[in-house]
């Protein structure tokens, strides 16, 4: 497998995960720590909110919640992984985002030109 190969493999994974990243960025910034502890954005949908298996990730939700409203000791009480979750997820959202856009654009660009 060639490097160029490696990098659009690496870029279109990017792009398949920039949706998720930007949920769950979003998600924190529309509710709140307690509401993701009520299980809110489950019960909105009208689902039952899910139980905790007790993972690494505990509290990810809640510590999201809690960086996008501005509370960053909150958020590493909650789960002090978020400082590298939150950045990264940032990276993911806006990197997938450009990955996709750039291979849209060169798509059409494409087209147009067998015009």
């Amino acid at each position: 497998m060639s490097a160029q190969d490696l990098r659009r493999s690496f870029g279109w994974t990017l792009a398949a995960l920039a949706p998720f990243a930007a949920l769950a960025l979003a998600l924190g910034f529309v509710y709140g720590p307690e509401a993701f502890a009520r299980g809110a954005p489950w019960t909105s949908l009208g689902l039952a909110a899910p139980q905790c298996p007790g993972c690494f990730l505990c509290g990810m939700s809640r510590a999201f919640a809690a960086l996008g409203h501005g509370h960053l000791a909150q958020a590493v009480t909650h789960n002090p992984l978020v400082l590298a979750a939150w950045p990264l997820s940032w990276l993911v959202a806006l990197g997938g985002s450009i990955v996709l856009v750039r291979n849209l654009t060169a798509r059409r660009l494409s087209w147009q030109s067998l015009r």
